[in-house]
């Protein structure tokens, strides 16, 4: 039947040869890719898990720089999608077993009133719509990973490799900050691009130093899902992570808040196990961090004033972050950014919430900044969104759309806490492990979202919605906790 197929399909590929070469591109294109779909369908699930992990470790490790692999408009992320989309057609099964959660019914009417707000405007804002558009549009990949992790029953593989892969990560971070800030003028930019080889937000960094510090506070001290760590492996992460965290404080206070969110989520959920570790964690850290911002400070290369990228690594530096965020008026450049973000969110607020985009908002494809007249700083800078991910869904799909992102937030949360309270009363404690840690993970994504640009680009979208992903093949995995008897952890 195969081998009918490309004698078939190279027949037409001849007759079409005299009508144009274009025509017989395209076809032998999409030939190859459904020849190797068809052979190779049964190993697709676990090609893309692997693809996945090369992605996300790409984003985790290189920021905007690995976003920007592949050739324009097209780059690896999208490529990821669609390769996403062709695994899971293989593997309907697993994606109707998402369908008895109701997370992922909110999701797809997310998804959908938000393509009612693009749709109309693809026409006149093209590759500016489906840009902004992948602020949801990147939610494909929690169904799709979802849905490969359980077709490939390989949740216990993934978290384990997680566990591997940030004892790289959490050293990574303070080596990038001093590399960038001693080094950044002789750092080569990506071929065809104005972006550095080596870019990194620390607000990104700080995200996946909680999630880091959720796995170890959970996973770090057991043996379950093949996560136990060596003695001295604990001592290595937490020294290179204090470090790391200490550049998040200097440069980023989204990144921060982030930590102590994740932070505050396994204090607030688990106060005698966890608790105890984290008061003793904190006052190691303040001692530590106070010392280490007394003796060095690292101002290397400048930047322009006012950036971010002119912070530095000392005791001044943390005392003004920490006070700009209550206070406006701690720190000139610091308090005007606290209080443009606030003005910008206050007009959103008028013109959907009182205002005539009540139920539409503006759509997915004007640039927001242009059109309500804030753009910062510099005229110059190339903003479009309100570094806000839940003004940004006020802002372009309205009233209903924010109230479908907040409803689909606090659902998925809920069902973490209660999957984590029942694998706790049922003694299930590698399910109590990865709920409360996903939970923590999942509120460093939304804690940063609230003050940057980070759901709305790949390196901060598709972790985002992998992370979502894997907590909704996590809920529906524990469907059985209870019924068929306890269920261990797979993979």
């Amino acid at each position: 039947m195969f081998g009918a197929a490309v004698v078939g399909v190279a027949i037409v590929a001849a007759a079409l040869t005299v009508s144009g070469p274009i025509a017989v591109g395209v076809l032998a294109g999409a030939f190859l890719v459904v020849a190797f779909t068809v052979r190779f369908a049964d190993a697709l699930p676990a090609l893309f898990l692997n693809g996945m992990t090369v992605l996300l470790a790409g984003y985790a490790l290189f920021g905007r720089s690995f976003a920007y692999v592949g050739v324009p408009p097209v780059y690896v992320g999208e490529i990821a999608l669609a390769a996403g989309a062709l695994t899971t057609l293989f593997i309907t099964r697993n994606v109707l077993q998402l369908m008895a959660l109701r997370q992922t019914w909110l999701l797809f009417a997310l998804a959908a009133w938000s393509a009612c707000q693009t749709v109309p405007y693809v026409s006149t804002y093209r590759m500016d719509a489906l840009r902004d558009a992948v602020l949801w549009g990147y939610g494909g990949f929690a169904v799709m990973f979802a849905a490969v992790v359980l077709s490939t029953d390989q949740l216990g593989t993934i978290v384990a490799r997680y566990g591997r892969a940030i004892l790289l990560f959490v050293a990574w971070v303070p080596v990038l900050y001093a590399l960038v800030r001693l080094f950044g003028d002789y750092i080569p930019t990506l071929p065809g691009t104005e972006v550095a080889l080596l870019s990194f937000k620390m607000g990104d960094a700080g995200v996946h130093l909680a999630g880091a510090a959720a796995f170890a506070l959970t996973f770090g001290t057991a043996t379950t899902f093949g996560a136990a760590w060596s003695q001295r492996q604990k001592c290595f992460f937490w020294a290179a992570w204090i470090a790391g965290v200490a550049c998040v404080l200097a440069q980023n206070r989204g990144g921060f808040l982030a930590v102590v969110a994740a932070v505050a989520v396994l204090a607030a959920v688990n106060p005698m196990a966890i608790g105890r570790r984290i008061a003793v964690g904190v006052g190691i850290v303040t001692i530590v961090v106070g010392s280490l911002a007394l003796a060095l400070t690292l101002d290397g290369n400048a930047s322009p004033a006012g950036s971010s990228d002119d912070r530095t690594l000392s005791g001044g530096q943390f005392v003004a972050n920490l006070a700009s965020i209550v206070s406006p008026d701690a720190d000139y450049v610091l308090g005007e950014s606290r209080q443009w973000r606030l003005d910008w969110w206050a007009a959103i607020r008028e013109y959907t919430l009182w205002g005539e985009y009540f139920w539409t908002g503006k759509g997915f494809g004007v640039n927001l900044a242009d059109d309500d007249g804030y753009r910062g700083a510099s005229e110059d800078a190339p903003l479009r969104s309100p570094h806000n991910a839940h003004m940004t869904f006020l802002a372009r799909a309205g009233v209903p759309g924010i109230a479908l992102w907040i409803l689909l937030n606090v659902t998925f949360a809920v069902g973490l806490l209660r999957a984590y309270a029942r694998a706790r009363r049922l003694g299930a404690s590698s399910w109590a492990h990865l709920d409360l840690w996903l939970l923590a993970y999942w509120t460093a994504f939304l804690t940063n979202a609230s003050f940057d640009v980070f759901l709305e680009g790949p390196q901060g979208g598709i972790w985002f919605w992998c992370v979502f992903g894997l907590g909704l093949a996590s809920l529906a995995a524990q469907r059985s906790l209870g019924r068929d008897g306890v269920r261990g952890a797979t993979g």
